[in-house]
C-alpha cells in the first residue's frame, strides 16, 4: 500500500469516526428537540385539562350561588358558563389534534357535562324557581339536592381529567427519562470517539513520519557519503511498495550507473580507448559527453602518432641536413683562410689611404662649417613650414566656417529667391490689374470728351 492510500486510510477512519460522532450528536439534538415538543404539547395538555376543572369549578360555584340566593343574575351566570364550558371543549379538542388520549378525555368529561346540565343543573334551577314561585319550599330543594348527589357529578368528571392529567405526566416523565438517557449516550459516544479519533489520529502521524523519516534519513546518508566522500560502495536496503521503495529502488539505479560511469573512467585513465560507453537515452548527459571524451581521445592518439611519425621523417632529414653543414662548414674554413691573407693586404691598402685622409681633413673642414650652414637654413625652413602649418589649419577652420556661412547665405538667397518670384507673379497680377483699370480709365476718359462736348453744345445753344 503506498503513503498516500495508507494516509487516505486512516483520516478515512477519522472521518468516519467524527461521522459518527455527528450522526450521534444529531440524534441527540433531535431527540431533544422531540422532548422539548413533547413537554410543551404536555404542558398545553395539562393547561387544557386545569382550564376544564376551572369552568367546571366555576359552574358549580356559580349554580350552588343560585340556588341560595335566587338571583336571576346568578342563573345567567350558569347558562352563561354552561356556553363558555362548551366552547372551551371545543377549541380544547382542536389544540389536542395528535394527542388522542386528550382528546378522549376531553370527550368523555363533555359528555358527563351535558349530562350534568341536563340532569343536575336544570332540574335544580326548575325546583329553585318553584321555590321562588311558592310552589316548594328550601327544604323540598335541599332534599332534592342531595338526592341528585351532586359530589357524584363531580367525582365522575375530575376522575377522568386526574386520569388523564396522570397518564400525561407518566408520558412525560418517560419522554424525559429517554430523552436524558439519550442525552447521556450521546455525550458519553462524542466523547469517547473524540478520544478514539484523537489516538487514532495521533497513531497514523507517528506511523507516518516514522515510515517516512527513517527512510529518508537512511537515504539521506547515503547521499553525503556520495557527496562529501566520493564513496560510491553504498547500498540501500529498503524493500517496500510504496513510495519509498520505488525512491529507494530508483537511488540504488543511480549508484550503478555512477559505478558503472566511475569503471569506464577508470579504464580511460588507464590507457584503455576500447571501451565501449551506452548511453541510456538521447538526454544521458554523462555518458554522452564520456563517449564524446573517448572519440576526442582516439582522436588525439591517432593525431600525436601522426606527429610523431612526421617528427622522425624530420630527424632524418636534420642529420642529412647536418652532414652537409660539415662538408660546407670545410669549405667555408678554406674560404676564411683566403679572406684572411685578402684582409692582409687590405690592411696595407688603408694605411695608404690614411696617408691621404690625413691630406683631406682641411677640406673635410671647410666641408664641416658649409654643412653648419646647410643645417641652420634647414632648421629656418623647417621654422617656416611650422608656421605656415599653423596658417594652413586656420585657413582650414576658416574655410569651413566660410563653407557653413554660405550655405546659411544660399538658403537665405533660395528664400530671398522664392520671395521674388511670389512678388513677381504678384506684380505681374497687379500689371494686368493696371491695363483693366487703363482701359476702364481711358472708357472714362471718352465719356469726358463726350460730356465736354454736349455741355459746350450745350453752352453754345
Amino acid at each position: 500500500m503506498t503513503i498516500g492510500k495508507k494516509l487516505y486510510a486512516g483520516f478515512g477512519l477519522i472521518l468516519g469516526i467524527l461521522l459518527i460522532l455527528f450522526l450521534v450528536n444529531t440524534a441527540a439534538v433531535l431527540k431533544e428537540r422531540s422532548t422539548r415538543a413533547d413537554t410543551a404539547a404536555a404542558l398545553d395538555s395539562v393547561r387544557a385539562i386545569e382550564l376544564v376543572r376551572y369552568q367546571i369549578m366555576i359552574n358549580r360555584l356559580d349554580l350552588d350561588n343560585f340556588l341560595l340566593s335566587g338571583d336571576p343574575r346568578d342563573e345567567d351566570k350558569v347558562n352563561h358558563g354552561l356556553s363558555e364550558f362548551s366552547d372551551l371543549l371545543k377549541r380544547s379538542e382542536v389544540q389536542a389534534t395528535g394527542n388522542d388520549p386528550l382528546r378522549t378525555a376531553l370527550i368523555q368529561v363533555e359528555s358527563l357535562e351535558l349530562n350534568w346540565g341536563d340532569n343536575f343543573a336544570k332540574p335544580l334551577v326548575a325546583k329553585r324557581h318553584q321555590v321562588d314561585s311558592g310552589d316548594a319550599t328550601v327544604s323540598d330543594l335541599q332534599i332534592f339536592y342531595l338526592q341528585k348527589d351532586p359530589s357524584s357529578w363531580l367525582a365522575k368528571s375530575s376522575a377522568v381529567l386526574d386520569q388523564t392529567a396522570e397518564d400525561i405526566r407518566k408520558a412525560l416523565a418517560e419522554s424525559a427519562k429517554f430523552s436524558a438517557l439519550a442525552t447521556t449516550v450521546g455525550t458519553v459516544v462524542s466523547i469517547f470517539g473524540t478520544l478514539a479519533a484523537i489516538l487514532i489520529g495521533f497513531a497514523v502521524a507517528f506511523y507516518t513520519a516514522k515510515s517516512i523519516t527513517e527512510p529518508l534519513n537512511h537515504l539521506i546518508t547515503v547521499a553525503r557519503e556520495i557527496g562529501d566522500s566520493g564513496d560510491l560502495d553504498q547500498n540501500i536496503d529498503i524493500h517496500r511498495t510504496d513510495e519509498i521503495g520505488s525512491l529507494a529502488t530508483t537511488f540504488n539505479n543511480m549508484v550503478a550507473y555512477l559505478k558503472e560511469i566511475a569503471a569506464v573512467s577508470m579504464a580511460v585513465a588507464e590507457g584503455d580507448l576500447t571501451v565501449e560507453i551506452a548511453p541510456r537515452s538521447k538526454r544521458d548527459t554523462l555518458s554522452n559527453a564520456f563517449v564524446r571524451m573517448a572519440q576526442g581521445l582516439q582522436l588525439l592518439v591517432r593525431q600525436v602518432r601522426d606527429g610523431a611519425a612526421q617528427v622522425s621523417a624530420g630527424s632524418s632529414q636534420v642529420a642529412g641536413a647536418s652532414d652537409e653543414s660539415a662538408k660546407v662548414s670545410v669549405q667555408a674554413s678554406s674560404a676564411i683562410e683566403e679572406v684572411t691573407s685578402t684582409m692582409h693586404e687590405m690592411s696595407v691598402n688603408v694605411q695608404n689611404v690614411v696617408k691621404n685622409t690625413q691630406v683631406q681633413a682641411s677640406s673635410v673642414a671647410e666641408t664641416s662649417a658649409s654643412i653648419d650652414q646647410m643645417v641652420t637654413s634647414i632648421q629656418r625652413v623647417a621654422d617656416t613650414a611650422k608656421v605656415l602649418l599653423d596658417i594652413a589649419n586656420r585657413s582650414r577652420e576658416e574655410v569651413v566656417t566660410g563653407i557653413a556661412t554660405m550655405e546659411k547665405a544660399t538658403d537665405g538667397l533660395n528664400r530671398t529667391n522664392k520671395a521674388i518670384q511670389t512678388s513677381a507673379e504678384i506684380i505681374n497680377v497687379l500689371g494686368h490689374r493696371a491695363d483693366d483699370i487703363g482701359k476702364i480709365i481711358e472708357v472714362i476718359d471718352d465719356l469726358a470728351e463726350q460730356t465736354n462736348l454736349l455741355a459746350l453744345n450745350a453752352a453754345i445753344e
